[in-house]
């Protein structure tokens, strides 16, 4: 969590680190003002009437159709309300064909609900062809119209489950590559050094305090929770086993290191070290997450002891850019 969020004039979530949603909505628009034409037709019905309409016009597509994610999981939600116009003709049998023209309206297209729409179906006018037209749209001759809407709404799910399957399939090589890289760049604990060593390996601290516009947990979350920490630190190969004793590796094994003390969602203290560190050298690091409010955000405060003294800035600029 690099970007804090109070310092942009706009406020905007920089990268939707906590919450993230795609906006599907045009996307759906597009598709269902593919409504325009679509027709039904019906011979022989009640055994003296003919005739079929055409939607002639898409009047209303309204609501919201976006794709969450948070933690990994993604869900779409879809609410929405339809409403075309259609013209149509209905003859009884050896008779002139007489106009019709109405509406079908869909009130709360939804995802959950979609195979089973509310449709209301208006017809103007009056008369025995006009009835009767009514009788068939409202018995089912609406249907491919409302095939069609379900169509839609049924694309919306598929590209949330089609999304969530690249994810999981995409964290699973992660996983993978990661294990790869930890059997090459295996962590392992420092052993004890002498006091001549110590004497020999001038060390270095930092302090880094800063301020987002977000739950505490949620920053946690951002060095707990792997899939997470590889999306703000581009490095796909996070490992992150979150617990004491758990390894962690970022950028294939350039950053290495282990959990010591956890208590979610206030505390976190590790080793890490660099790749090109001298062996066995690890540093300490604590970082503590404050609360500060109903609608105040939280505080981060952390503290690396133990890095090598020639290496304290570029530690640093590696938080600050990548972290």
């Amino acid at each position: 969590p690099r970007w804090i969020v109070t310092d942009r004039e706009d406020g905007k979530n920089v990268g939707n680190w906590h919450w993230e949603e795609k906006n599907m909505f045009p996307w759906s628009r597009e598709r269902l003002r593919e409504l325009k034409g679509v027709a039904g037709s019906v011979e022989g019905f009640e055994g003296a009437f003919s005739g079929g309409f055409e939607v002639s016009n898409v009047t209303k597509i309204a609501g919201d159709v976006v794709i969450h994610q948070r933690k990994g999981k993604l869900w779409p939600l879809c609410d929405l309300v339809v409403e075309v116009s259609y013209k149509g003709t209905m003859s009884k049998e050896g008779q002139a064909p007489v106009d019709i023209r109405g509406e079908i309206v869909f009130g709360d297209v939804n995802v959950d609900d979609r195979d089973c729409l509310e449709v209301e179906v208006t017809v103007h006018g009056t008369g025995p062809e006009i009835d009767a037209f009514r009788r068939w749209i409202r018995k089912g001759g609406a249907q491919p119209v409302i095939t069609k809407v379900q169509e839609a709404a049924g694309v919306t799910k598929s590209a949330a489950d089609a999304a969530q399957h690249d994810l999981e399939e995409a964290k699973k090589k992660a996983q993978e590559e990661a294990a790869k890289m930890a059997q090459v760049n295996k962590v392992v604990l420092p052993t004890p050094a002498t006091p001549q060593d110590e004497a020999a390996r001038p060390t270095g601290t930092l302090r880094i305090e800063e301020e987002f516009a977000a739950r505490a947990d949620d920053v946690y979350d951002c060095f707990t929770v792997a899939n997470k920490a590889a999306t703000y630190t581009r490095s796909p190969d996070t490992l992150l086993e979150a617990r004491p004793g758990g390894r962690l590796s970022f950028y294939s094994g350039h950053v290495t290191g282990g959990f010591e003390d956890m208590h979610p969602p206030e505390f976190i203290k590790m080793k890490m070290r660099m790749a090109d560190w001298a062996d066995g050298v690890f540093s300490s690091v604590r970082i503590v997450v404050h609360e500060l409010g109903a609608r105040e955000g939280c505080k981060l405060e952390l503290s690396q002891d133990g890095i090598p003294a020639n290496r304290v800035a570029d530690v640093e600029r590696q938080w600050r850019e990548r972290f």
